[in-house]
């Protein structure tokens, strides 16, 4: 019948009622540089579809406009990438089908992390290499006998990598650096972690025992963090906020710059450093700039440690365990002057 209660013949009406389309199957978000890309399988029927996303789990249609960072984007193929987005932060995304007959029920949620993982920075030991990525972690690769890679495993050579594999429980890493069987990071709260060999305190966490974890550096950190790092052949220095500096590990060679050539097994003050923004390691010395007043006059470059070559170019063959001048080097923003 007819809605006037009429009979009627089937074969000439017939009430129809469209389909509701279905939702996308297959949603993928894959994450790189700030930005994710969604794709999903196309749908038949659909003429465009929606993309949802926003920082919580959970997205509805209902609650989509609360939810923080919540964008809504129009999309006529099967993939769109979101871009502007904040590295290390998680996305989640939710798609629908769209045709004439409205909206499909939300697909599977999908979720992803954006990183950055650009190589910023690079540090080679004896036969290891590391490398600092964008998002605060590090890759090393090469021998891996005494835990240098900062794998958790060590000692046999199948614990070697040929390829770069991301060293253990670093994630806020600003810096790294080398030495000759050991690696150091400084973080981002201006703490310190190192790993390898340690035989002689060279990782400064007070002991002599070599590990394959990053381990931290005994009072790095605090009220005074540090702001450099820079490794020797097995010994380690950091230069901290105030402008002073610490070391520690080997000091055979007065490396350390502590006035004596013993060992320390964790960090231990400079003598007579200020002022000092940057400094570097060599196999056995260190050098630094140092501010010992406000004029340009009291800026030097100062070293310390092995000098059988005359690398702390003090003019002398002399080893110092205590930071020298560089002769002739007084402005270490790159102003010479003689002193003949």
């Amino acid at each position: 019948k007819d809605r006037a209660g009429n009979e009627t013949n089937p074969a000439i009406y017939a009430y129809i009622t469209l389909a509701r389309i279905l939702a996308p199957t297959q949603v993928q978000a894959i994450a790189g540089k700030g930005q994710v890309t969604i794709s999903w399988d196309l749908v038949v029927g659909a003429t465009s579809y929606n993309v949802y996303m926003a920082s919580v789990e959970g997205i509805t249609k209902d609650n989509f406009t609360f939810l923080p960072d919540h964008m809504a984007h129009v999309v006529r193929a099967g993939s769109f990438i979101h871009t502007e987005l904040d590295n290390g932060k998680t996305y989640f995304f939710v798609v629908t089908s769209v045709n004439a007959s409205g909206e499909s029920n939300l697909s599977a949620e999908v979720s992803a992390t954006p990183v950055d993982n650009s190589f910023i920075a690079l540090a080679l030991g004896e036969n290891h290499s590391c490398a600092l990525i964008g998002s605060g972690k590090v890759k090393c690769w090469g021998a891996n006998y005494a835990g240098q890679l900062g794998r958790g495993v060590a000692g046999s050579p199948a614990a070697a990598t040929s390829q770069p594999a991301e060293v253990a429980g670093i994630t806020t890493a600003v810096a790294i650096t080398a030495g000759r069987y050991h690696t150091c990071a400084l973080l981002a709260n201006g703490a310190a972690q190192c790993w390898g060999e340690n035989r002689l305190g060279q990782l400064g966490n007070g002991t002599t025992l070599s590990t394959s974890i990053p381990t931290p550096v005994n009072g790095m950190g605090g009220p005074n963090p540090a702001k450099a790092i820079a490794a020797g052949e097995e010994f380690t220095c950091a230069v901290l906020v105030d402008g002073t500096m610490k070391c520690w590990g080997e000091n055979l060679d007065g490396q350390l710059g502590i006035g004596s050539v013993l060992d320390s097994l964790e960090p231990v003050a400079v003598s007579n450093v200020s002022g000092a923004s940057f400094m570097a390691s060599g196999y056995d010395h260190t050098c630094a700039d140092t501010q010992s007043g406000a004029t340009p006059q009291d800026r030097r470059v100062k070293c310390w440690g092995k000098n059988i070559s005359s690398q702390l170019g003090n003019n002398s063959l002399v080893t110092s365990s205590v930071p020298v001048d560089v002769v002739d080097f007084i402005d270490a923003q790159g102003t010479f002057t003689s002193r003949a």
